[in-house]
């Protein structure tokens, strides 16, 4: 059972860039250790809400995800990436 989610963003101030943070998720499990996963963004399109991109890689013609989670550990982890980066905007006066 998870323990703790972390997660360490550094936004991003690329003008016409909709990413808006990068960061790593890091999911704790007490004693029996933990995973880290490199390469989360946070999504800014124009007038949509941003949203959550798992690590990706780009192949030939295609990118892929590097990281899948399914049901409510992928809930639980985009709704902490997006609370970090609400937080982060907020403390810098970014809203």
């Amino acid at each position: 059972m998870i323990k703790e989610i972390s997660v360490k963003l550094n936004l991003t101030n690329k003008p016409g860039n909709i990413v808006g943070a990068v960061g790593d998720v890091t999911l704790e499990f007490g004693q029996e250790g933990s995973v880290k996963m490199s390469g989360y963004r946070v999504m800014v399109p124009d007038g949509k809400p941003p949203w959550v991109s798992a690590p990706a890689r780009h192949g030939k013609t295609t990118w892929f995800d590097v990281v899948t989670l399914r049901g409510p550990i992928k809930r639980s982890v985009d709704t902490a990436v997006l609370q970090e980066y609400e937080q982060m905007k907020k403390s810098l006066g970014k809203q």
